[in-house]
């Protein structure tokens, strides 16, 4: 009798802790191991049964600013996934890049050291990434929203770079179009042979070395948290691949001339660790799907009139000139720009995939 009542309670112990390593919680993994091998089956791996008092307990990076106008309907977004959940999916949001630039932070993400994820796509993985900051790619929200929502030829070879990445894509957050910065007066940006007095920082992927060279500048590769110090002493003059409000939130006090570009959509990933994606119970994921992508949604109604008042802020609380290209002018800038970087660029990729890609989701190019 004493020795069955052993084996049940040994029975019973195996089975709590295999419960306890199913939770997705972030102590679970090291920061030392590599990514693990993804595959197609893995992404579709059958997610399992809710359990009663099962917590995941995740962490979120991003590079939002506390002040961001983003930040709180984020954090609402996580209140309802709290509450829809019982409590059960806990995701803890990390602003500020708090948990490492968006290069780090991913390659957290892939090993499963960092749950979730809401910033800049990282290209260092896999460049094909890069296509997404295509210049001129798109030049309106309504665009915007054809090319980086689901159900298209370009959003499922994107899908496709993630899974191999050991990550789950829910969808691309629209953060903005960017604008170039300047620390200084940047003359006429349109005489594009005059352009290459300044230097500025560009982040470290080639389409926006391309792009910045097409403008005319010189170029610098620096890190996203190394901006703000750079500008401040004097090592680049300016930058490019920061969304309008970014250029207030982050560098408002550093930044003296300010051109609306619109040159790229900022589409942070919104994606998860895909291992703990696949421990999350079906419903669960569905929850998460439905209120982030209902946040997306939000954000592409909301965005052009967020970046309309921070046009405003940026000239009001730090008396930087801002310009605003006309449709001329911006038209100009485009056939300039897309010259200089997308033949370069999509030398690297098959073209008929490409110019299918293309024709898919409305875009007049031709890849030659």
């Amino acid at each position: 009798m004493k020795r069955l009542t052993a084996l049940l309670l040994s029975a019973v112990l195996a089975m709590s802790l295999f419960g306890c390593g199913s939770t997705g919680s972030a102590d679970s993994g090291s920061t030392d191991s590599a990514p693990a091998d993804s595959t197609e089956e893995t992404a579709e791996e059958a997610a399992p049964a809710a359990a009663s008092g099962e917590v995941f307990k995740w962490r979120m990076a991003s590079m939002l600013t506390t002040q961001d106008p983003m930040y709180q309907p984020v954090l609402d977004t996580l209140d309802r996934i709290r509450e829809r959940t019982d409590g059960n999916v806990d995701i803890e949001f990390y602003p500020d890049s708090q948990l490492g630039d968006y290069t780090a932070a991913f390659g957290e993400v892939m090993r499963g050291t960092i749950e979730m994820y809401q910033m800049t796509p990282a290209s260092q993985y896999d460049p094909t990434v890069d296509l997404l900051a295509l210049p001129y790619l798109s030049t309106d929200y309504e665009s915007a929203k054809k090319i980086y929502s689901a159900g298209n030829k370009f959003y499922d070879m994107m899908d496709e770079v993630y899974t191999n990445l050991n990550t789950h894509l829910i969808g691309f957050f629209p953060d903005g179009f960017h604008s170039l910065g300047f620390a200084k007066d940047p003359g006429d940006y349109l005489d594009f042979a005059t352009n290459n007095n300044l230097l500025m920082r560009v982040p470290p992927a080639e389409v926006y070395q391309l792009e910045g060279e097409s403008f005319g500048y010189r170029t610098s590769a620096i890190a996203w948290n190394d901006v703000y110090t750079s500008l401040q002493t004097g090592i680049v003059d300016g930058y490019i691949g920061c969304s309008t409000r970014y250029c207030y939130t982050s560098f408002g006090d550093q930044t003296k001339y300010l051109i609306r570009t619109n040159d790229v959509l900022e589409a942070q990933a919104l994606c998860c660790n895909m291992d703990a994606w696949n421990s999350l119970p079906a419903e669960y994921q569905d929850i998460i799907t439905e209120e982030m992508l209902a946040l997306i949604d939000m954000t592409y109604e909301e965005m052009e009139a967020i970046e309309d008042d921070y046009l405003e802020k940026i000239a009001n609380d730090y008396g930087c000139v801002v310009v605003e290209p006309d449709s001329e002018e911006l038209e100009k800038l485009a056939e300039k720009i897309r010259a200089g970087v997308w033949p370069t660029v999509l030398a690297n990729y098959d073209k008929d995939t490409m110019n299918d890609i293309f024709a898919d989701i409305g875009v007049d190019y031709t890849v030659e």
